[in-house]
């Protein structure tokens, strides 16, 4: 029998670590790794840990956590999604792959 493994992840605090990261390492352009699929690291971590421990947890379950970024709306030019675009369509990409997003507002 098998375990239902869960995932829960602070979108903030996320993000600003790939983008801390990506910094440090001089990467010119590092929004890719902001495209991360959660469903698909949930699936990854549940593995590895199957395999060190000799367990047989199955990921059942994405939620992110993070507000909108609603005073990050600027447009940038014809064409160019704001910040809060891109973020709006991240979620949804998100909501495509079964990960449950709580949205909540930023202050």
């Amino acid at each position: 029998m098998s375990t239902k493994a869960g995932l829960y992840v602070d979108g903030y605090n996320l993000y600003h670590g790939l983008d801390d990261y990506a910094k440090s390492c001089g990467a010119p352009h590092p929004h890719h790794l902001k495209w991360l699929s959660l469903w698909a690291l949930g699936v990854a971590i549940t593995h590895i840990d199957n395999k060190i421990s000799g367990g047989s947890a199955v990921l059942h379950s994405v939620d992110y956590f993070s507000a909108w970024a609603k005073h990050l709306d600027t447009p940038r030019g014809p064409g160019i999604p704001t910040t809060y675009g891109k973020q709006q369509i991240y979620v949804r990409a998100l909501q495509e792959t079964k990960v449950v997003a709580h949205m909540a507002k930023f202050t």
